[in-house]
């Protein structure tokens, strides 16, 4: 089928669109159609249905309906986004980056002097003067 302006669609010769291996009655068929080229096929292309009324109002509330939930979600994902402080998913990703942060930096610690983490924060204390030898 070849499609020319709008909603119209024309069929092509026969004989241009054969190819080798079609046998005589495949020929035949395509001859068959080639014969029908005067028709004419108007209105919409296929797969593509006219809705009205009813159907399509209802159609066009649950778009809408959806339209707003999607448009809810994406405010409060942006409003959860922009806090800082407070239960916030980004002030848990940061006090999650913190502890790995402190744990790494204590386990290097304890490889280089010794010191478990206990006794590295036993140590810091004393050098703050919160607990006297």
């Amino acid at each position: 089928l070849d499609r020319s302006e709008g909603n119209v669609c024309r069929h092509r010769s026969a004989r241009s669109v054969a190819r080798s291996g079609f046998g005589e009655v495949e020929l035949a068929k395509l001859d068959e159609i080639a014969e029908r080229k005067d028709e004419v096929y108007e209105g919409p292309p296929p797969g593509m249905v006219k809705i009205e009324g009813k159907e399509l109002s209802d159609q066009k509330q649950a778009l809408n309906a959806l339209s707003e939930q999607w448009k809810k979600e994406r405010l409060r994902k942006e409003f959860e986004q922009s806090k800082l402080f407070g239960w916030t998913d980004r002030a848990e990703d940061l006090n999650c980056r913190v502890a790995m942060f402190g744990l790494f930096t204590g386990y290097t610690t304890e490889l280089i002097t010794g010191q478990t983490i206990p006794q590295q924060v036993e140590t810091l204390l004393r050098i703050l003067g919160v607990l006297r030898q």
